[in-house]
């Protein structure tokens, strides 16, 4: 094949010298002087054409990691009305059809014998779980959510209408039925992988011995019923986590260790006969329960599959982490202080036993988890060392409530002083900051026990000597050895370059602690001077500061005057005499007002955009307050009943909130829309916590059935909307 070869001119020509003159080629000369581009083009026969190859390949990226679609997460307003919404909806629905039902028996309508009215609501919850899961197969998993919750509310019902209201049950058959009910349920939120499903079933089981209280049975037949639930929830919990891949149970898991620890509480607060050592074998049974749990999950969570070589933890894991390192540290402080109660009580064993084996097992629980020097001086990249961290913590701050329980006066002093220094000075050297901070907080403690209880208030100390004016006391001398001991604490560090506000820190605090030494009744005036040449000596070492802003000073200065005359407005406000208005006249005045305010805020564009917002935001409050006092007055006009007023206020606050919901999605307003959830939530706990006694029953039935239809629709909504999004990703 023969080819002809262009001529090579002009900037053709120019690029190829430059090229040659970096190789080294073709000595550096201007490109001007070599003429290469004005040469006529050289003939050239017979070559054969050469294929050109690339200075770099192009890349077909066949080795690159393909690309993985961006997860789009649920956000906290689809969760709240796409999901439990339809839950709450679904429970105020059947709460109404439930409560119209009892109303048509009381009124009599209805005549059906009280052992065919609990076969019937229990075999009507059974119906509503087995709907829940033909809803789960064909609409989704939170679909069915409400209608298994409603079901599993049913037949607690029914169970407990048995045995309280008609005395169908004993109260042993009654409390295995509960545990059965709610050990089931458990098992229908694990399939359905739900832990709203599991937390009503908690819920019920948590409440059948309250609802049952009076039964006789044994002792311990309530720590065993609680702590068996309790173990259900827990396992349940980590069965999700672990086998299905849920991120978190922190609902679950929270509600299944405070329904254990309050029941359990109860039951050593009203146990007559309770021993010492029965109740503490209880305590610290739950201690190593919920303990075990969490040592369990964090062996069986493995390593994060975005920690890197930065050992930065996933967002998985902290959740996950954060809701057993709150269970451990919850179910921690409820045990030690319960215990110490006990004891005190009892007047038993030292108080600082609980705290001291508490203190033991945490550490050695860590030890377990993780290794020491990674506790203190790594950051977390697995669960297993967040745990070993927190339960690490958690040794610490019970040596901290040992120290408290078990020494006073001086002794106590000394052991927070010296750990503290050693804490100080120790954390440096092993790169914890974690140690050394801890060490700044015991020094703190001593320094706060030392200053409060023992110089001022114990006045625990005897002049032994004066010099100079200055009485020295045990005291004193203790708040001398203190401030020593701050300094070297302070001093201890492995920074290159020390800061400015270290070196003032390190004068400061000593200089402080200086200050209270002649704070004795019997010193004389002129030991003020010895203390101020001393303070004089430790500033002298210390540069003054520079470029000093007062910004925070100046807002809290304006913070307090606010307040004060905040203060002086309301108490002559108070005093002040208001003429009578009717709540129609106040109603017109209030949106009148809110009107006139809303139009000039969003009319004047020269307003400072937060007063705007400011304005906007009050004008939309005061109408909603004014129309809720119109529609009350209005309601009970035509009705003549003062509770009907309630009822139709709640309803009211629904539909304003569907109302801001529309127009939130109108004009893409998210603000708008979180403000009606917000609304609808607040209405529909207005329903369950004050309308529920204070209505009449056909306006309570009415409340259920509106806002329970309205949270409904709402998710109904939320749910199209979010499936529509899965679908055009």
């Amino acid at each position: 094949m023969v080819a002809e070869v262009q001529p090579v001119t002009g900037q053709r020509a120019a690029a190829f010298v430059s090229a040659q003159q970096t190789r080294g080629a073709v000595p550096a000369k201007p490109v001007a002087a070599i003429q290469v581009a004005m040469l006529p083009p050289l003939p050239v026969q017979n070559v054969q054409a050469t294929p050109r190859v690339a200075a770099w390949p192009p890349s077909t990226g066949a080795s690159a990691e393909p690309e993985k679609p961006e997860k789009r997460g649920i956000n906290f307003e689809q969760m709240l009305a796409g999901r439990w919404y339809a839950a709450l909806g679904a429970l105020a629905v059947v709460i109404a059809v439930s409560l119209f039902v009892k109303l048509a028996y009381d009124q009599g309508w209805l005549r059906v014998s009280p052992v065919w009215r609990c076969v019937g609501a229990g075999m009507f919850g059974i119906v509503m779980v087995g709907v829940a899961e033909w809803i789960r197969k064909r609409w989704g998993e939170w679909a069915a959510c409400g209608t298994a919750s409603a079901g599993l509310g049913a037949i607690y019902a029914s169970v407990f209408a048995a045995y309280k209201l008609y005395g169908l049950m004993s109260p042993g058959a009654a409390i295995v039925m509960m545990l059965v009910v709610a050990i089931a349920g458990t098992v229908v939120g694990v399939r359905l992988r739900l832990g709203l499903v599991i937390a009503v079933s908690l819920l019920g089981g948590y409440l059948a011995p309250i609802l049952m209280r009076g039964a006789d049975a044994s002792m311990f037949a309530l720590p065993g019923y609680v702590l068996a639930l309790m173990c259900v929830g827990l396992a349940s919990c980590t069965w999700l986590e672990h086998k299905h891949a849920i991120k978190s149970t922190a609902g679950v898991r929270g509600l299944a260790v405070g329904g254990a620890t309050l029941l359990i509480s109860l039951w050593t607060f009203n146990t007559a006969s309770l021993s010492l050592w029965a109740g503490l074998s209880v305590l610290a049974l739950t201690w190593l329960l919920v303990h075990a749990d969490a040592v369990i999950n964090a062996m069986l969570a493995k390593q994060s599959s975005d920690a890197h070589e930065d050992d930065v933890l996933s967002r998985e894991l902290k959740t996950r982490g954060a809701s057993l390192v709150l269970a451990t540290l919850a179910v921690t402080v409820w045990a030690v202080a319960l215990s110490m109660h006990m004891i005190a009580t009892n007047r038993g064993a030292a108080m600082w036993l609980p705290a001291l084996a508490a203190c033991a097992m945490s550490g050695l629980l860590a030890g377990v988890l993780a290794p020491f020097g990674a506790s203190i001086s790594k950051l977390p990249a697995t669960l297993r060392h967040v745990m070993g961290q927190s339960l690490l913590a958690q040794a610490a701050l019970l040596l901290v409530v040992v120290i408290a329980a078990a020494l006073g006066g001086y002794a106590q002093v000394a052991a927070f002083a010296g750990m503290g220094l050693a804490a100080a000075v120790m954390g440096p050297r092993l790169s914890s900051r974690a140690m050394r901070w801890y060490g700044i907080w015991m020094l703190l403690l001593g320094t706060l026990r030392l200053i409060f209880v023992d110089t001022f208030f114990a006045r625990a100390g005897v002049a032994e000597f004066q010099i100079g004016g200055l009485v020295l006391t045990w005291s004193s001398l203790a708040l001398t050895l203190i401030a020593g001991v701050w300094t070297a604490a302070m001093s201890a560090t492995n920074d290159q370059q020390p800061s400015r506000t270290k070196g003032v820190l390190r004068a400061c605090v000593p200089a402080a602690l200086l200050m209270l030494v002649p704070l004795d009744e019997q010193a004389r005036a002129m030991s003020m001077l010895w203390v101020w040449i001393a303070i004089a000596i430790v500033l002298s070492q210390v540069r003054m500061l520079r470029a000093v802003r007062f910004e925070i000073a100046a807002l809290l200065v304006f913070a307090v005057c606010a307040a004060a005359w905040a203060l002086l407005a309301t108490n002559r406000m108070a005093g002040a005499a208001f003429t009578a208005t009717s709540p129609v006249q106040l109603a017109f005045a209030g949106l009148t007002i809110a009107a006139g305010a809303l139009i000039i805020a969003m009319r004047e564009r020269t307003l400072d955009p937060v007063v705007r917002s400011g304005v906007i935001w009050s004008s939309a409050v005061l109408g909603l307050l004014a129309s809720s006092v119109g529609v009350s007055a209005i309601v009970e006009a035509i009705f003549a009943m003062r509770t009907s007023t309630r009822g139709a206020v709640s309803v009211w606050w629904a539909i304003v909130a569907v109302a801001a919901l529309a127009t939130g999605f109108r004009w893409a307003k998210p603000a708008v829309r979180y403000a009606g959830l917000a609304l609808l939530g607040i209405a529909g706990a207005k329903v369950v916590i004050y309308d529920l006694s204070e209505v009449s029953a056909v306006w309570r039935i009415a409340c259920f059935l509106v806002v329970g239809l309205l949270m409904m629709g709402v998710a109904f909504v939320y749910g199209k909307l979010a499936k529509g999004a899965r679908t055009s990703v």
